[in-house]
């Protein structure tokens, strides 16, 4: 009986309720249109009230550590346009701690790609993070490269050097050279015009780039052609034959300040020295059967990839290395399944494939073929890299691919002797800038071999380096070698082993972030993402943790730069002060303030 009066009543309520909300419905419905715009608006402003982290005084008081980390996250494009946006953007975008963090799972100031370039990409190029291991939703364009490019009726993209694009502009009877992060340009006029030209070769060097290409001009030899950005002015070197391969998708390959290429039938390996234009046959026995050689150098090492057959038809495609006593070394031999892949692709017409060399991946490609072929060093596994999804579906050739490794920063000079030091990239060498003469020269002294990274430092009237010594970009032992008087390095110290293995966690093998000072007796060598110091006292021969900085918040693990400071009141007056200015676009500017210009 409880049960069913309690349903009655129930039932009673809810019709009730009904009809209450039939006539609210009807009244709302009668109401003018007045009434409902200020309800409108007030119920606006009671949502707004209701959601306070839409607040603007909110967002101003966001952390900077977690603004830099949101920021880290954005495209390469939306990373690059911020700088316009504001000046705290700007000095943000090129700190320290922001291009730690944008590095972050990365050995690299930023991301490196994997370019392409195609006649139906309509003047962009897609990207693919090969860091990330996928393609980027926004591709780069030419307007983002350089905006003056964009004017131009006719340009081509021809060569690619870490941070540095080369560009054809034939309206203008010139080459157009230009850094994508520093957003600076350089337009260099050919040699003559007309000017037909070759195998164009874009080197960047530790203080600028040179441009290498072919010409046949007036007579039926060839001229090699070379630009030093450092001295702006073309060199010509006369007497070569054409006996270079025809395959205009091949650059040359930069290995100890030489441009290698490989010959036609009969097959052969040929030099060309950059400095001196000399050429030179190099003087070792090649594999035999070969039907295509091409090559490539990465990590101090001159690689062949070749395909191996009879009349002309490869069976199988290897991979040879230069060893020390320059004999050709076969090192790989790829898998059956893909080499049948990849010789159908091709149709046993090697003129449309060529190779380069891509952040620890030696990559194989074919003019008419979207994908990738290339061998992991690390894993000693072959892959395909998948298709762009921003292809069109039609379409069979002009497939161009590029390198790209963006460079923010140029090498900190070491003062020695009157000279600024450098330490080059991969293959390492040791190069020196006179302040008085503006000269450069190349130490002609044997580095240690397996370096994964090198650092140099001053004092006490000594050069000293410090290096990682390992295999495949990973440092197994660091050490400490002095430049003597007959200017060979010698050892003079080992890092101990803890030490060692604690350092190098701490830079998670990501040498860019690592450097290093003199201080009163001391070798520093620090890391951008730790708070201590990691030093030497060359008095005592042992090795010290400088404790971290008090001061220092808790949360802060980046950023850190440290100088050395030794403060004096006199200063003899024969000494000139200089201040050194290094521009990404290898321009050097050196102020005197004794003579008050520069």
């Amino acid at each position: 009986m409880f049960s069913n009066t309690k349903g009655r009543v129930e039932q009673t309520t809810k019709n009730r309720f009904s009809k209450e909300k039939k006539k609210n419905v009807k009244n709302l419905q009668s109401t003018s249109s007045s009434s409902s715009s200020s309800a409108s608006s007030s119920f606006n402003k009671q949502l707004a009230m209701t959601k306070p982290d839409m607040d603007p005084e909110i967002w101003s008081r966001m952390p900077e550590e977690l603004l830099e980390k949101i920021l880290s996250l954005l495209p390469l494009k939306a990373f690059l346009n911020l700088r316009s946006t504001c000046k705290n953007f700007k000095s943000l975008i090129f700190s320290p701690s922001f291009i730690s963090r944008h590095s972050s799972g990365s050995s690299l100031p930023f991301s490196s790609f994997l370019l392409l370039s195609h006649p139906q990409c309509y003047n962009q190029f897609p990207l693919y993070d090969s860091g990330l291991g996928a393609w980027r939703s926004v591709a780069l364009s030419h307007s983002d490269l350089l905006p003056a490019a964009s004017k131009a009726p006719s340009f081509s993209l021809l060569s690619i050097s870490n941070g540095l694009f080369c560009f054809s502009l034939p309206s203008s009877s010139s080459f157009l050279v230009c850094n994508l992060l520093a957003r600076t340009s350089r337009i260099i006029k050919f040699p003559a015009f007309p000017f037909a030209f070759e195998l164009l070769t874009l080197v960047s060097t530790p203080v600028g780039c040179k441009l290498f290409m072919l010409s046949t001009g007036s007579s039926s030899n060839f001229s090699a052609f070379v630009y030093d950005s450092n001295d702006p002015s073309w060199r010509k070197f006369d007497g070569f034959d054409p006996i270079l391969s025809d395959n205009y998708h091949q650059e040359g390959v930069s290995f100890n300040g030489c441009l290698y290429f490989s010959t036609r039938e009969p097959f052969s390996v040929v030099s060309f020295d950059l400095e001196s234009g000399k050429w030179e046959t190099l003087n070792s026995e090649l594999p035999g059967d070969l039907t295509f050689v091409r090559l490539v150098s990465g990590e101090g090492k001159l690689y062949m990839i070749g395909g191996v057959g009879s009349n002309g038809i490869s069976r199988a495609i290897k991979m040879w290395e230069l060893d020390q006593a320059r004999n050709w070394e076969e090192v790989e031999n790829l898998p059956e399944m893909i080499c049948r892949k990849f010789l159908s692709v091709c149709y046993h017409n090697y003129e449309h494939v060529y190779c380069f060399w891509h952040q620890g991946m030696i990559c194989v490609c074919c003019n008419t073929w979207p994908e990738i072929l290339y061998y992991k060093m690390s894993r000693r596994t072959w892959h395909w890299l998948p298709k762009c999804p921003s292809l069109p579906v039609k379409c069979n050739c002009g497939f161009r691919w590029f390198s790209f490794v963006p460079a923010l920063y140029a090498p900190e000079g070491v003062s020695f002797n009157g000279c600024l030091y450098f330490s080059t990239r991969e293959p390492f060498s040791v190069v020196s800038f006179d302040l008085e003469s503006g000269k450069w020269e190349t130490l002609n002294s044997e580095l240690p071999g397996d370096l994964t990274f090198v650092r140099l430092v001053s004092g006490e009237g000594k050069l000293y380096m410090i290096g990682g010594v390992g295999s495949n970009g990973i440092s197994r032992a660091i050490k400490m070698w002095e430049l003597d008087q007959a200017r060979n390095w010698e050892e003079v110290e080992n890092l101990p082993e803890m030490i060692c293995r604690k350092f190098l966690s701490v830079c998670y093998h990501n040498y860019e972030h690592v450097y290093c000072f003199w201080h009163q007796g001391m070798i520093c060598v620090c890391c951008n993402t730790w708070p201590e110091i990691l030093y030497y006292k060359m008095s005592r021969r042992t090795w010290h943790w400088l404790p971290k900085c008090p001061s220092l918040p808790v949360k802060c693990n980046c950023g850190f730069r440290w100088f050395s400071f030794v403060p004096a009141l006199y200063a003899p007056q024969s000494s000139r002060e200089m201040l050194v200015f290094w521009v990404l676009e290898a321009k050097i500017a050196i102020w005197d303030p004794n003579a008050n210009a520069p």
